[in-house]
């Protein structure tokens, strides 16, 4: 007898086949055919029902084995040629029961077994090469041996299969796979040439005992694993029904059937014909019932065909065959929820490509219903914040965002929805940079940071308006219009960004005007700049500029020996920032200068008048004093 197929399936775990439910022996197959013929039939009721009064036992075996109606007789006469053979070497004379079944047994190896092969399971081959395996050979002996009027029966243990003869009271066990193992040895301590030594296997239960007609169910068997092995699913599922009817209670058949069963349904799902698959699940529990194993199954096909109909773009298909599925469960399985979310937001997500927003919000708060875990959140985020976009682009930034905050109210968002609600609303300002809408923009950014008041990013992204602003203005402007234009936004809205901007590029444009000695012009902006009252530290940086600025316009006058304007800047620069050391010390350098100048010219009286007015601004300055004792009485 063949060692039995365990077939695996994979869906989520490796899991084995194992039965303990009895074969369902009511069950009509509607998948497979049931019978090879009305003959074939017939024979399988009767063994079923143990009462074979149709057919000769040996018919039976031939029938069982595979023999066609056209080949029979021929199979008969091989029989009986065999049959000949052991008659006419078998004595007459002188032999008890038990040397009889013992020679019976020595002359069918003599005359028809010549090789063992497991595959071998048929009377078939022995009749046609020889060949044999533990059931084909243990059936060739029962029959020999009823011709002789013994009583046999087969005993089934794990994995294989020997005969039993009666002889008196006793039971002895025939060992048919070994030409030495008529009544074989128990104890191997015992063993002597010529004995079969057998190691019974049937221990914990597994043994059993049964009529030696029974065996032909073993026949199907075989043969239905070898068609199985050969790819022949739909016939070797024929063939273990057949063999389950006549002996139902066989476990290896019952777990070979529903094995190929499990094949069948993985190699139909894996074709993309789910329908076949569960219709084969369906056949399974029909003829074993709710079997433990067939839930993985059927989950397997299930979840095969969901996943083939998604990567084809259906979605819907997807979700409704989990849907059904989940449907007719008690319970829903944690990853059986978290599959099922997954397709409705890729459906949700395809929904959003095609622009049926409606739909896809629909399908988002139906995988919310299953429950949603972070991944989940991030991917509805990710949907809605993708379908905010295409609005945009669609039909405007207002819309588009409008969506947005009704998908996501702005009261308890998480961080995830704050950038994304912020990332939206940063494309429509760079939109409105864009188009020079800077107004626009501005006041957009503006309302985001009254919302969001520590937001780093708002409050960069209003300095970089500003600064596109005054880029745009001032290179449409002549001279100092743009500061002008800034000075007019800055009382509209009294914005730290656009004072710093304002100041900053002010002061970049003063020190360009020092350098090109137009002090005039850099000075009536700084009065501007110190009229827009800019806050402390700007006022800070304005008036220092102011300072420095006032301090190199008097050293150019005095540098081109215009000491009169020199001394005006000075005394200006005094007044405005009185104490500072270094314009005391200039506007005192500029009158000194100016006396010198005026003394070297012998205009004594100039020189004089000069000195005097330094003197009066800083009294007992040791130049001027020097200079007032060099001027001629």
């Amino acid at each position: 007898m063949k060692i039995r197929i365990s077939i695996i399936l994979f869906f989520a775990l490796l899991f084995p086949i194992s039965l303990s439910a009895a074969f369902n022996t009511s069950f009509i197959p509607s998948l497979f055919p049931a019978f090879a013929s009305a003959d074939e039939e017939k024979l399988v009721r009767e063994l079923e029902k143990k009462k074979l009064s149709s057919f000769t036992f040996l018919d039976a075996s031939l029938i069982a084995s595979g023999a066609s109606p056209e080949s029979l007789d021929g199979y008969r006469q091989k029989y009986r040629s065999l049959s000949e053979k052991i008659r006419r070497d078998l004595p007459t004379l002188g032999l008890d029961a038990m040397s009889r079944a013992a020679k019976i047994f020595e002359l069918m190896f003599k005359y028809a077994m010549s090789t063992y092969k497991s595959e071998q399971t048929t009377l078939l081959e022995i009749l046609n090469e020889g060949s044999f395996n533990c059931v084909s050979a243990t059936l060739l002996y029962n029959l020999l041996a009823e011709e002789y009027g013994y009583e046999t029966q087969a005993v089934v243990v794990p994995e294989h299969v020997y005969s039993q003869i009666r002889i008196g009271g006793n039971w002895i066990d025939a060992e048919t796979t070994a030409s030495g193992g008529f009544h074989p040895l128990r104890k191997p301590e015992n063993a002597v040439s010529n004995r079969y030594y057998i190691e019974d296997k049937g221990k914990n239960g597994q043994k059993t005992f049964m009529p030696a007609q029974r065996l032909i169910a073993l026949l199907y068997y075989n043969r239905g694993t070898l068609s199985h092995h050969q790819g022949n699913d739909q016939t070797a599922l024929g063939l273990l029904f057949r063999g389950l009817l006549i002996f139902p209670e066989h476990i290896e058949s019952q777990e070979n059937f529903l094995s190929f069963l499990i094949d069948w349904a993985q190699k139909e799902s894996r074709a993309g014909r789910s329908a076949a698959a569960l219709g084969i699940c369906d056949e399974a529990e029909r003829a074993l019932g709710a079997h433990k194993d067939l839930i993985p199954l059927r989950e397997y096909v299930v979840f095969e065909s969901a996943e083939q109909s998604a990567k084809k773009g259906d979605f819907a298909g997807a979700v409704s065959a989990i849907e059904q599925y989940l449907n007719s469960l008690k319970n829903k399985k944690p990853d059986h929820v978290m599959i099922l979310r997954g397709y409705l937001l890729a459906w949700a997500q395809q929904s959003q490509q095609q622009r049926s927003y409606e739909k896809m919000l629909d399908l988002i708060k139906r995988a919310s219903k299953e429950g949603l875990d972070a991944q989940a959140d991030s991917m509805s985020l990710f949907i809605i914040t993708e379908a905010a976009k295409q609005i945009a682009k669609d039909e405007g930034f207002e819309k588009g965002c409008a969506f947005y905050d009704k998908q996501y109210p702005k009261k308890n968002e998480s961080l995830a929805v704050q950038q994304n609600r912020l990332y939206l609303h940063g494309l429509w300002i760079n939109s409105h940079v864009a188009s020079k809408k800077y107004e626009e923009a501005y006041l957009l950014c503006r309302n985001l940071q009254q919302s969001y008041p520590d937001n780093k990013d708002m409050q960069g992204l209003a300095v970089w308006i500003v600064q596109k602003w005054a880029d745009d203005w001032a290179a449409a402007s002549k001279d100092i219009n743009y500061i002008n234009g800034m000075s007019a936004l800055y009382m509209r809205h009294q914005d730290p960004a656009i004072a710093n901007e304002l100041v900053n590029r002010a002061i970049r444009d003063i020190n360009q005007l020092q350098q090109n000695k137009f002090f005039e012009r850099a000075c009536e902006n700084l009065r501007i700049l110190i009229s827009l009252k800019l806050g402390a530290e700007n006022t800070q940086l304005i008036n220092e500029m102011y300072r420095v600025v006032l301090n190199n316009w008097g050293i150019y006058h005095a540098e081109r020996a215009e000491f009169a304007e020199a001394i005006e800047i000075g005394k200006r620069a005094r007044k405005l920032f009185p104490g500072d050391p270094a314009i005391n010390t200039n506007l005192a350098n500029f009158y000194y200068s100016a006396g010198v100048e005026k003394l070297n010219r012998q205009q004594y009286d100039a020189a004089a008048k000069i000195a005097n007015e330094g003197l009066t601004e800083f009294p007992g300055n040791a130049g001027l004093l020097k200079l007032r004792q060099l001027i001629p009485r």
